[in-house]
């Protein structure tokens, strides 16, 4: 703490000495770039949906783009309302981190942030990183997963003299969706902000069927309503060209019914969900001179939750868990450009967890953990070599329990471009790096167990991208990425039964193994009249096995929920004020379970989409969108989930307004 502190404090005191106002030659700022696009020199497979493309995706939350994303295992429950989460190249979502503008996004009860209640409204990119996300002035946080999806807002820089820009939005669609929302930027001066809120409710019942044994039965979802309030506020305070402040404030307020499974003819609508969430943050980044950057950031959450099933009862009262979380977040970090060749970094994180519930036998957890990672990044004619090493310390202290782990796990990354004139690049990366135990796992009544240590994953890539400009051939630009991985999982966090079966302990006994490859492209036509096209699909191939016991009949089965083929695919068309998308998923089959069985066979399944969309310009009234989506458009009956339908085919309309 002491050094952190220490670190914070140079920072500041360097920036006060300094009285250049200079424009740093270090690498932008991942917060403050508003337009990324795929970085043909990434040292690690990265992917990037901009504005643009999630406007022609049919998705309706940062879950349902990521599933465009090669490597990416949505875990859906079902409608609107469902819980959301991602797993990439099969490590789980806990090794999975979010950042929302550039500060991660946490949950120490479990480690798994639902991703459905982050509507697209106010997302200018959604991007996805394996192994090694490239920029050197980042937390230490960042460093300590194994991958990352990076939320970016939308910028609040308004174009030319104007210092007002509004826009507005109202969809509705199938199972009584209402989704209005509002956008206010301002800009003064050198100060911009921008203020978003939208709300979103929904029945949610839809009508499914499912087959059980010789019969086909058909069926109405129930409590899958949901209700939610999303507000954002982002201030933008550039001093100089060198010299920015940047805070946000995020508020979600949500409820909805938890859609029971579909077992023996009946679905239960017992469960409920009241979710909510403030969080403030801020970042400063100030070039010092022209080698010299830091950034200092602070962040505080807090969360609500609470779940009540009135099927359930426990001590002759029905099921309700209450929860409330906090965490105060601080990071620094330096980055030193001695050469043109050469970027060095050091990042320093300390931040708390604490957990509250209204079960007292849960005692009220409380984490410290300091993170120190040192970076470097080296570049010199066809070569390029970043390679990092993260010093972890955890502290838990909950009743008379106190633990603690202090880990060193490091990363390298390499690749080299094959020729100047031949845009080929082959790249690798290795990293080792492990989750903590969640809060859940460590604690949780009858279930938590205390000496669980943490689940290392080991990750091993090698790829190949290639980027063409083809200005006289039909492709007018094509990009085309090839990765094969090999992940191994070591000390595997599962659940086994203990006393009985009805009582379930957590201990480090698993291990998997995953092999995998991932085909990524992107094509953009030569136009055709007014026509201008693009094309852009993903596939991944993964085998996803348990290894832990040999003598067991799961050893060397698929892990549930893992296809071995899936992909995606999305075409959109352009001509004048009118634009049209064709959008494709598709999954292999699976298994529900470890044991891979005719039981727990679970069929392969695809959607198609469309959408439609329609500009106006009025001179005096503001520009004016209408879009029309029709999902899931030949009703295909699928479950990503085994017993959680999802729902057929149904549709979206939207009218957008900004001025």
């Amino acid at each position: 703490m002491r050094i952190l502190l220490l670190t914070v404090f140079m920072c500041i005191a360097c920036a006060a000495s300094s009285q250049q106002d200079t424009l740093s030659d270090l690498e932008t700022l991942h917060f403050y770039t508003r337009n990324s696009r795929a970085d043909s020199s990434s040292l690690t497979p990265t992917q990037i949906l901009s504005r643009n493309r999630l406007n022609n995706l049919n998705a309706a939350s940062v879950a349902e783009a990521a599933r465009y994303f090669a490597g990416v295992q949505l875990k859906d429950y079902g409608g609107i309302g469902g819980l959301k989460t991602i797993s990439v190249r099969s490590l789980g979502a806990n090794h999975t981190g979010i950042t929302y503008d550039g500060i991660v996004l946490n949950d120490a009860q479990n480690a798994q942030v639902d991703l459905g209640k982050f509507t697209l409204e106010n997302i200018d990119a959604v991007s996805l990183y394996n192994g090694y996300a490239g920029d050197l002035l980042q937390p230490a946080r960042i460093y300590s997963y194994a991958s990352l999806i990076r939320l970016q807002t939308l910028s609040t820089v308004i174009p030319g003299e104007r210092h007002w820009q509004y826009a507005a939005s109202f969809k509705t669609g199938s199972f009584g969706l209402l989704h209005p929302s509002l956008t206010i930027k301002n800009k003064s001066g050198r100060f911009s902000s921008s203020f978003h809120t939208d709300y979103l409710k929904a029945t949610g019942n839809y009508n499914f069927s499912y087959k059980n044994g010789d019969k086909t039965v058909h069926d109405r979802r129930v409590n899958s309503d949901v209700a939610a309030l999303n507000m954002a506020y982002t201030a933008h305070f550039k001093l100089n060209d060198s010299n920015a402040i940047q805070a946000n404030l995020y508020y979600y307020d949500g409820q909805r019914g938890l859609p029971g499974s579909i077992i023996l003819y009946t679905q239960q609508g017992s469960q409920r969900l009241w979710d909510k969430q403030f969080f403030a943050q801020a970042t400063w980044n100030k070039s010092i001179h022209r080698n010299l950057q830091f950034l200092i950031g602070a962040k505080y959450n807090t969360s609500y939750y609470r779940y009540i099933d009135t099927a359930f009862f426990y001590d002759e009262r029905i099921l309700e868990n209450i929860f409330y979380q906090d965490e105060l977040y601080t990071t620094a970090v330096l980055v030193y450009k001695p050469f043109d060749f050469l970027k060095i970094s050091y990042a320093s994180d300390y931040f708390i967890n604490n957990l509250r519930s209204n079960d007292t036998a849960l005692g009220g957890p409380m984490r410290h953990t300091w993170l120190n990672n040192i970076s470097v990044h080296f570049s010199k004619q066809r070569w390029s070599f970043a390679g990092n090493i993260l010093s972890t310390t955890v502290k838990d202290k909950r009743l008379e329990f106190t633990g603690h782990t202090q880990e060193l796990t490091p990363t390298v990354a390499v690749n080299y471009t094959v020729s100047q004139r031949n845009p080929l690049i082959v790249r690798a990366f290795y990293k080792n790096i492990f989750r903590m135990p969640t809060f859940n796992d460590l604690y949780y009544t009858h279930i938590g167990n205390t000496r669980l240590g943490p689940e290392y994953t080991h990750q091993y890539n090698a790829g190949l991208l290639w980027n063409k400009h083809l200005h006289k051939a039909f492709v007018n630009n094509i990009s085309v990425t090839a990765d094969v991985y090999y992940n191994h999982i070591r000390d595997k966090i599962i659940a086994i039964p203990s006393a009985n079966i009805a009582q379930w302990s957590m201990q480090n006994i698993g291990q998997v193994s995953v092999k995998g490859a991932d085909i990524q492209a992107y094509m953009h036509l030569k136009p055709i009249g007014d026509w201008l096209l693009s094309l852009m699909g993903s596939y991944t191939w993964q085998q996803s096995l348990d290894i832990t016991d040999a003598t067991s009949a799961l050893y060397k089965n698929q892990i549930a929920y893992t296809p071995l083929h899936s992909g995606s695919c999305n075409f959109s068309a352009v001509y004048g004020k009118l634009s049209m998308a064709y959008n494709a998923l598709f999954s292999g089959y699976r298994y529900t379970a470890g044991m891979n069985s005719a039981f727990t066979y679970l069929p392969a399944w695809n959607t198609h989409d469309i959408s439609v969309s329609r500009k106006w310009s009025l001179k005096s009234a503001g520009t004016y969108k209408l879009v029309f989506e029709l999902n899931n458009i030949w009703d295909h009956q699928y479950a990503i989930v085994n017993y959680y339908p999802m729902p057929g085919r149904h549709f979206r309309l939207a009218i957008h307004w900004s001025k």
